[in-house]
């Protein structure tokens, strides 16, 4: 391993840190006593998962994947497992990427552009969070 990959890691692991912290708050929120005071860390989540999954959608076939030069996958000559395990999170959960892509895409170019339509926390869904993506002319 080369210091350029470890210090590439570095931020992937710092990432991969912060994405945790967010989650484990979300995770703990009562959206009835802690009203509006989560949305900052599920955009942050939103807007952190394409930056360590590296997938785009195709402009031909208009499905989602991989893209083999972005990301961490740019040493994947060095580290060749990594395209493999790229692979399964795009596969297992590809509709929920979709989703997150579609809602980090609307909160980049207009951050009013997607709001929080519902949420709720319990026992078995720790939580949940329902955006709608709002058009121009909407509001």
């Amino acid at each position: 391993m080369t210091i350029q990959i470890a210090n590439a890691l570095y931020r992937y692991f710092e990432a991969l840190y912060e994405l945790n912290q967010n989650i484990l708050v979300l995770c703990g929120v009562d959206v009835l006593d802690n009203c509006e005071q989560y949305e900052k860390q599920a955009e942050s989540v939103i807007q952190m998962i394409p930056r360590l999954v590296p997938y785009a959608r195709d402009k031909n076939t208009g499905d989602y994947k991989i893209i083999s030069r972005d990301g961490l996958l740019e040493f994947s000559n060095e580290i060749p497992f990594l395209d493999e395990d790229y692979q399964q999170p795009l596969k297992n959960h590809y509709d929920f990427l979709i989703t997150i892509k579609t809602i980090r895409n609307k909160l980049e170019h207009r951050m009013h552009g997607a709001v929080v339509s519902s949420s709720g926390s319990g026992s078995v869904i720790l939580f949940e969070i329902n955006y709608k993506i709002v058009h121009q002319g909407e509001e």
